[in-house]
């Protein structure tokens, strides 16, 4: 009896425990990283990760158009689960710089511009989707030589696992729809 207590015990711990999820693209290093608190941590390379995201399950090697095509179709099945996570995470923090080198000053004020336009927007959207967004930091650099990296991320978000479960369950339909893609796929 109390083998079964503490395995439960065990299970509504594992559950209840925050999960880190680190995104660093940098001129130094470029990893995703995922945390269990106190548990485990993974570390993915970050093209690999956004490999993932643009090739097919069959070669992993070839970014395809037919495959980026797929992965948005299964990204839109998968847009109601992501939302409903998203309404219970948090991101801890957020650092974006878009760098540049321009030739000319016009050039220049467009893409300041433009890019202080698109950081109001995702930061709309931040507050909007997740739980709490804290220290943001957003910044448009001008560079006099060439540039290695034109966007530097970091950012750390937070969600309980037991909420991600509860995302695939609330959305049973979708997560239906998306098994089937899946096995459709292979």
């Amino acid at each position: 009896m109390t083998v079964v207590f503490i395995i439960v015990l065990i299970i509504i711990a594992i559950l209840f425990t925050p999960l880190g999820i680190r995104i660093q693209k940098n001129d130094y290093r470029q990893d995703v990283d995922i945390f269990l608190t106190k548990f485990f941590n993974i570390r993915i390379d970050f093209d690999e990760f956004i490999r993932l995201f643009l090739t097919s399950r069959k070669n992993r090697n070839e970014i395809t158009f037919e495959s980026i095509v797929n992965n948005f179709k299964l990204f839109k099945e998968f847009q109601n689960i992501i939302e409903d996570i998203f309404k219970h995470s948090q991101i801890r923090y957020l650092t974006i710089i878009l760098k540049g080198k321009f030739s000319e000053v016009d050039y220049e004020i467009y893409f300041k511009t433009s890019g202080y336009i698109f950081f109001e927007m995702l930061d709309e959207y931040l507050t909007r989707s997740f739980k709490k967004v804290k220290n943001t930091y957003y910044s448009i650099q001008s560079v006099k030589s060439s540039v290695k990296d034109m966007l530097v991320l970091e950012t750390y978000v937070y969600v309980r696992l037991i909420y991600i479960i509860k995302a695939f369950i609330t959305n049973f339909k979708d997560t239906k729809k998306i098994i089937k893609l899946l096995r459709k796929e292979s």
